[in-house]
């Protein structure tokens, strides 16, 4: 029955369309939809399938389905609350169930929405799908006939079942994608999709599925079209649990093999979160195909940007640990490229490439027939049928070999935080532009072949991955084994792991790594720092420019390794040391960092390696001189301590069983599989193996194994160079800052800038202040900014039978800055001071000045060193001087005067000791100083009320040499700063009464001489009778 209403929003309902052309109006369903070869166009669709009774049908089991028929909702097609019951009454009951279902269709609108889908509890399917598209098959005009999803975005939000076996959220096969809205883009979102059944053979659950097969009507064995799915817009796939087994995001699931160049899922824009699986969670899983990813957010831990691993502090070092999650794995027969050059990548979890040894298999079957073939006793039956097969074969293998199948490639701006494997023919070809980031350790099993590992690993990763309800859907572990039994191929074997790095790229290791290949593109920054012992190895290095950061240890258990086979293309290599916490650098002699393959023992050691302590780790940056030796392989005591023992297991290093046969030119036999007898007897049916899997002893053979690394050559450390680094340079830069602090404010000071025209003093108790700016320029040292303020109290001012006397004392306090050259530091100073003076006014113009003083200074100085980390010191020490001046005023005509000047001073800047926050322990040694000046006054007084004069000195250090000392990790630092010699001084001032008991006074000076920088005092003062 139908019953429709145009122009309205009143409700139809409808069980079956059948060629109808049906137009206008809102249509909302309260019944299942079942349209074939019909068109629909609507203003919007609305079903509720809260509102369908509870009937059941016989065979048919799609709430909603849709063949050979168009359905337009011009502003939407919304379908809720969907309940896929089970059947009753006779006939079959299909083994998947479909909440909406699409054969050969096309459906257009705005927004496609499909939420709310469950399975009911009697429902026996073990599969659910909330979106099922398939191509069908036309008998009419003789061909299949796609899908086509016109929409701007597509929605499936919360399919659920604890029913079936496995429920995907959208299954997609042979359709293709378009916006609704002229040029814009199709959005897809998939999310809330669980699959809570309990099965003792595990559970599954997917967000997204392709199928591409479009197969020819007429030779649907032998012709095909796949249908590309691309998505233009953003492609969100969230929220996908299986508690009892494994769940996956996005998958392409089939292919038909026969045009691969169309056999592909493209993702503009990715997003995939919050996938958890029981026993495996997997972001993107390709089995078939290619899938090409343009930018992509993979996040299976729930952390933003934090390594999440199988080597991380919540698996202790060493112990075995699961693989439950992978944002990448596959492709077996295709590949992934996460490779736009302009394409941003954040993956948070580990990545996998698995090609099935379908390669291997393939070669092993080859040489079987060829064999064959060209074995005179072959009969001309049997060769014919050889000849075919390897026919048939060899386009095959150069198929593979050609299109490189099994790869996950990656470039672009990418932050990869996870592991990265390759084992059974698996490539992954990782390139790190500048500012890409990898963290994780990453393993191309190169240890693997027909004899078994020879390097135990922390994760068994075939294992986990066949224990898995994944792994049973796809039956890897029968295939592993079959391949074993049948081909001789090993059920876990090596693959491949390119990786490129530019300048600004960054690998941090983790864990022990084995890559095929490292390529320094003039750049790249490998740091193996993460645990203690981590080891890189490397099938062939290449490039220059490329920097290792390595800990460094006296104990060779917990010093970094580096092992390459192929050194013969790579440039010098950088290595910077990081010294762990136990080790002095004189214990680094004999460390061995590096072992190569190749006879560079014979060649100058600097032609491979630059080894260096990391800059600013202590008072001193350190080179290392490195020295190579011939690899000894009979020397196993030594080479088992730095090579991690005899087979690596407990640590992170290769084991010395796996060094000595890849390092020490020996060929070695070994018990392998006999691939050509085990294909034979598998094509004649005979049994390979025992109950166990273990093939039988008359399976195996003994080969020699001619290793192709003919030598090897170790690298170690010989002897350290010394230079100080910048954490030394400013240790010794605020000594000598001290020193000018100290003895500068007497040096430059005289009676005349302490007190001005000390003359003009009346009788009786009197006080002074003054304050003084003072600017400080060493050449290479500094450049700092002082300003003192002092008060002062005469208790004498008397005239005597030859003159006035004055005595008294002072207090100053100063504060000032420093900027240091020639690297990114400064200090914060402070001085106090007390002074005690006797000057004496003689009535023919002679003065002296005698002035003893102590004082406390203050430094803290900060650093910010290249790597961005701080140090810091912060003391204290206290200094003595006394000093004695001399002059006389000489009138001139006109009211003109000169005054010759003398003057010497000694100082005493006493030792202290401080650590800085670098941990390096510092001792200044006690300073002595003696200066002496001469010089002389020119002036005019004004009448009885003012003077003014210009002056100039010649000044020069006797002493003045400071003694450093500081230690660390780095070593000792002894160093000198020298402060002796001579300097200039021209200045100018003036005296001026304010009344009978007030003058005033300001002095202004600059400083001039070898070293001297951009140095002039400024200082202004008054004084007053009480």
């Amino acid at each position: 029955m139908l019953a429709l209403t145009l122009g309205t929003s009143l409700p139809v309902y409808a069980e079956t369309v059948k060629g109808q052309i049906l137009t206008k109006g809102d249509w909302t369903l309260e019944e299942q939809l079942k349209m074939e070869d019909s068109n629909i166009t609507a203003d919007k669709f609305f079903l509720d399938g809260s509102k369908i009774p509870d009937s059941k049908s016989p065979v048919e089991n799609s709430p909603v389905e849709s063949i050979q028929s168009s359905l337009e909702g011009k502003n939407g097609i919304e379908i809720s609350n969907l309940i896929v019951q089970a059947p009753t009454g006779e006939g079959l009951h299909a083994s998947i169930d479909n909440a909406v279902e699409l054969q050969g269709s096309s459906w257009a609108a705005p927004v496609i929405s499909i939420s709310g889908v469950t399975s009911d509890k009697d429902n026996p399917a073990t599969s659910l799908n909330g979106l099922y598209t398939m191509a069908v098959k036309d008998d009419v005009h003789h061909k299949y006939v796609q899908n086509h999803l016109k929409t701007d975005w597509l929605r499936v939000n919360g399919v659920t079942t604890d029913t079936a076996q496995q429920v995907y959220g959208a299954f997609i096969g042979a359709a293709d994608l378009s916006p609704y809205t002229e040029g814009g883009k199709t959005n897809v979102t998939v999310e809330n999709i669980a699959n809570t059944t309990d099965s003792s053979d595990g559970t599954l659950a997917f967000g997204l599925g392709n199928n591409l097969i479009l197969l020819d009507y007429d030779n649907p064995d032998e012709k095909g079209q796949d249908i590309p799915f691309v998505v233009t817009g953003k492609t969100q796939i969230r929220n996908v649990s299986s508690t009892n087994g494994s769940a996956v995001g996005a998958v392409l699931y089939e292919v038909s093999g026969m045009d691969m160049d169309d056999s592909h899922t493209d993702f503009h824009d990715l997003e995939i979160l919050d996938i958890h699986g029981g026993d495996l969670s997997i972001g993107l899983y390709g089995g078939m195909g290619v899938v090409n990813v343009e930018n992509a957010d993979i996040n299976m831990t729930g952390k933003e940007n934090k390594y999440a691993g199988l080597y991380t502090a919540s698996v202790p070092d060493y112990q075995s640990a699961t693989l439950q999650q992978l944002a990448i794995a596959g492709p077996f027969y295709g590949k992934i490229n996460l490779n736009n050059p302009d394409g941003n990548y954040t993956i948070n979890g580990n990545v996998m490439a698995d090609a099935g040894n379908q390669l291997l298999k393939d070669e092993v079957a080859y040489k079987y027939y060829k064999n064959q073939y060209e074995d005179a006793k072959t009969n001309e039956g049997q060769r014919e049928y050889a000849k075919e097969s390897m026919d048939s074969l060899e386009p095959t293998i150069q198929f593979l070999k050609d299109k490189q199948y099994g790869s996950i490639n990656m470039d672009g701006h990418l932050k990869l935080y996870g592991d990265v494997y390759a084992k059974d023919g698996g490539t992954v070809n990782l390139h790190l532009q500048n500012g890409s980031y990898f963290e994780g350790q990453a393993d191309d099993y190169a240890d693997f072949d027909a004899a078994g590992q020879l390097t135990p690993r922390q994760v068994d990763v075939s294992s986990d991955m066949n224990k898995s309800a994944l792994g049973k859907l796809y039956n890897w572990k029968w295939q592993d084994d079959y391949t074993y039994v049948t081909y001789g191929v090993p059920r876990l074997n090596a693959g491949t792991i390119n990786l490129t790095m530019d300048p600004g790229s960054k690998w941090q290791t983790r864990g022990k790594s084995f890559i095929t290949s490292l390529d320094f593109n003039h750049g790249g920054l490998v740091d193996t720092r993460k645990g203690h012992g981590v080891s890189v190895s490397i099938g062939k290095l290449t490039g220059e420019g490329g920097t290792f950061l390595m800990d460094f240890s006296k104990d060779a258990a917990k010093s970094d390794m580096i092992y390459v086979k192929d050194l013969s293309q790579s440039g010098v290599q950088h290595i910077q040391a990081y010294l762990q916490p136990d080790t002095k650098v004189e214990e680094l002699k004999g460390i061995r960092f590096a072992t190569t393959g190749g006879d560079d023992y014979k060649r100058d050691p600097a032609a491979k390696f630059d080894v260096s302590l990391v800059h600013n780790q202590g008072v001193n940056n350190i080179t290392l001189k490195v020295k190579n030796e011939k690899f000894n392989p009979d020397n196993t005591a030594v080479n088992e301590k730095f090579n991690g023992g005899k087979n690596g297991v407990g640590t992170y290093k290769p084991g010395n069983d796996y060094v000595t046969a890849v390092f020490s030119g020996k060929g070695f036999t070994k018990e392998a599989p006999d691939q050509d007898k085990i294909f034979q007897a598998s094509q004649e049916g005979k049994q390979t193996t025992d109950d166990a899997g273990n093939l039988l002893p008359e399976y195996l053979k003994t080969e020699t194994i001619e290793n192709p690394v003919k030598e090897g050559t170790n690298w170690f450390i010989d002897t350290a160079v010394l230079m100080p680094s910048d954490s030394g340079k400013i240790i010794k830069k605020s000594s000598q800052l001290d020193y000018t602090d100290a003895v500068y404010g007497i040096y430059t000071d005289t009676l005349n800038k302490r007190l001005g025209e000390a003359r003009y003093s009346a009788d009786g108790d009197g006080m002074w202040a003054r304050v003084r700016h003072d600017r400080l320029g060493r050449e290479a040292l500094y450049d700092a900014r002082n300003t003192m303020t002092e008060l002062g109290y005469d208790w004498t001012r008397a005239e005597t039978a030859s003159g006035r006397h004055i005595q008294g004392a002072a207090f100053d306090l100063m504060n000032g800055s420093a900027d240091y050259k020639e690297l990114d530091g400064n200090s914060d100073v402070k001085r106090y001071g007390a002074w005690f003076y006797d000057t004496r006014l003689g009535n023919d113009g002679h003065y002296t000045d005698l002035v003893a003083k102590y004082g406390r200074l203050f430094n803290k100085f900060n650093l910010l060193q290249d790597n961005g980390m701080p140090v810091q010191g912060d003391y204290h020490n206290n200094y003595y001087s006394l000093s004695l001046e001399y002059g006389r005023k000489v009138p001139l005509s006109s009211s003109w005067y000169i005054e010759p000047q003398a003057q010497a001073q000694y100082t005493y800047l006493g030792s202290t000791d401080y650590h800085t926050t670098q941990g390096s322990r510092v001792h200044l040694a006690g300073t002595d100083s003696f200066i002496s000046r001469l010089g002389f006054r020119l002036g005019q007084d004004i009448g009885k009320q003012s003077t003014f004069y210009i002056s100039a000195d010649f000044l020069h250090e006797f002493l003045g040499n400071q003694d450093i000392f500081a230690q660390d990790m780095t070593g000792r630092m002894n160093v000198t700063g020298h402060n002796d010699g001579s300097w200039y001084d021209v200045g100018l001032g003036l005296t001026t009464h304010l009344n009978k008991d007030t003058y005033a006074f300001l002095n202004c000076d600059k400083s001039f001489g070898p070293k001297i920088e951009h140095t002039w005092s400024m200082e202004a003062g008054i004084n007053w009778q009480f």
